[in-house]
């Protein structure tokens, strides 16, 4: 797998897990906000596809967008949600279009304008993405609990056919000291999926040690997986 190829996967399995998000959302929900000076649920979904933009503009277009008011008074004009939606996934399949036609030296060649992630290499934008778009879904899942919904984890329905399928006993590796790592079903579900997707969990980080710059935040996603039997997912 090329570099691109990992980094596109990122995109779509974010692209997706935000969408399962606003899965539980109907048009008549676009207008809600908590208080008037939030985003709605249709200006956090617009403003996460216009930051999907704002990263790939920056990193491989003209540069990064700094007049912040405006992006978020262009996100804030956004009042379907199917707008917004139309708006995130124009947005996720053009990054996904520019990032995979990347050669490895471009995407490891330093952002040319560094106002922003000075020094870091192009490939560091999809952990920005990854990350942005990561912290509105939890906003949303929030906005969603507030107006009586329970949001959906895609995370969590991935991992619970793979607890009793055959990736679950995959890991640890049948070398692998019992005393050094032993993880639980559960936490051999969440290293099958992040293996799944082309990265490595925290407590397999620890074990073989490295990974890729690129992909720092990426485990952090499982972090709202709830224990079994300790609650529902809310994220």
């Amino acid at each position: 797998m090329s570099t691109a190829d990992g980094l596109v996967k990122e995109l779509e399995s974010t692209l997706k897990f935000l969408e399962t998000t606003l899965s539980v959302f109907e048009p008549a929900d676009a207008g809600f906000a908590p208080s008037p000076e939030l985003y709605t649920v249709a200006g956090h979904v617009g403003h996460a596809a216009d930051s999907v933009d704002w990263f790939i503009d920056g990193a491989f277009g003209d540069g990064w967008d700094m007049d912040f008011d405006a992006l978020i008074l262009k996100a804030k004009a956004v009042t379907s949600l199917e707008e917004a939606t139309n708006w995130l996934r124009r947005a996720f399949a053009n990054a996904i279009k520019v990032v995979g036609a990347a050669s490895d030296e471009e995407l490891f060649e330093p952002i040319p304008d560094a106002q922003i992630m000075g020094g870091a290499p192009r490939a560091a934008l999809v952990s920005g993405i990854v990350d942005h778009t990561a912290h509105h879904r939890g906003s949303l899942a929030v906005y969603a609990r507030l107006i009586g919904k329970v949001p959906r984890c895609r995370t969590l329905e991935l991992v619970v056919p793979i607890i009793n399928g055959p990736l679950a006993m995959s890991f640890p590796p049948a070398d692998m000291p019992s005393r050094t790592f032993a993880p639980r079903p559960f936490a051999q579900a969440v290293m099958a999926v992040s293996r799944h997707q082309g990265v490595q969990s925290a407590p397999e980080r620890r074990w073989w040690g490295g990974y890729s710059a690129t992909h720092t935040n990426v485990p952090s996603r499982f972090s709202n997986l709830p224990r079994p039997g300790k609650g529902k997912c809310t994220a």
